[in-house]
């Protein structure tokens, strides 16, 4: 399922801010904007910083339970106008 989704197209942009990852997914239906997400921070080292940016608060609690389920911390979430700025910190190795 995961692999047939991703091959529907999952699409983060991704850039850096200070030490931080950005990882912008807004405009992405739920759960593509997910595997996004796992897809590029699978990739980086442990106690990474990441701001996510997605369309909708919504989804902010749809990544806290994504964030328990593969072991990242949760930091934050700052609802914006016509978006939420999430943090988390990938997990510990």
């Amino acid at each position: 399922m995961v692999k047939l989704l991703r091959k529907l197209g999952e699409r983060a942009v991704v850039s850096h801010e200070g030490g931080d990852v950005v990882v912008d997914v807004r405009n992405q239906p739920f759960p593509k904007y997910l595997f996004a997400i796992e897809h590029v921070v699978e990739n980086l080292p442990p106690n990474t910083t990441v701001k996510l940016i997605v369309s909708h608060q919504r989804f902010a609690n749809d990544l806290k339970v994504w964030c328990h389920h593969f072991g990242h911390h949760f930091l934050e979430c700052l609802p914006e106008k016509r978006l939420s700025i999430v943090r988390i910190r990938t997990q510990t190795g």
